[in-house]
């Protein structure tokens, strides 16, 4: 096969994989390999963290939520025989971040918390 002829090959097939991929972000996200998962980073505007609650509540710092942001959160560990948690709720401030709230006063718990965007 002469260069040339290989070139366009290569360029078809790269042309390929991108529709394949294209075409995909616009579908459902599927895993079909077991033991394959989702990894997201964690940090400053990240969409996957941990805080400690303070009186109950704590406000995130997250430039990244907007009006269709959606928070799924829940106490981290399990809980004691006295424990203190309560509840838990959050509000959005768009170009802001959001704060988590507890029912109860005292609770100084850790919370994990997940970000995802409505469509």
């Amino acid at each position: 096969m002469d260069k040339t002829r290989r070139a366009k090959l290569e360029l078809a097939n790269k042309i390929a994989d991108f529709r394949n991929l294209f075409c995909n972000i616009f579908s459902d996200v599927k895993i079909k390999q077991p033991g394959k998962g989702i990894a997201i980073a964690e940090g400053l505007n990240a969409k996957l963290g941990t805080v400690k609650l303070k009186s109950g509540s704590v406000f995130v710092d997250n430039v990244l939520v907007t009006e269709k942001t959606k928070i799924f959160f829940s106490h981290k560990g399990l809980p004691t025989l006295c424990d203190t948690r309560g509840l838990l709720s959050y509000r959005t401030i768009p170009k802001v971040g959001f704060e988590i709230k507890s029912s109860s006063y005292e609770d100084y718990s850790d919370v994990d918390y997940l970000i995802v965007e409505g469509i």
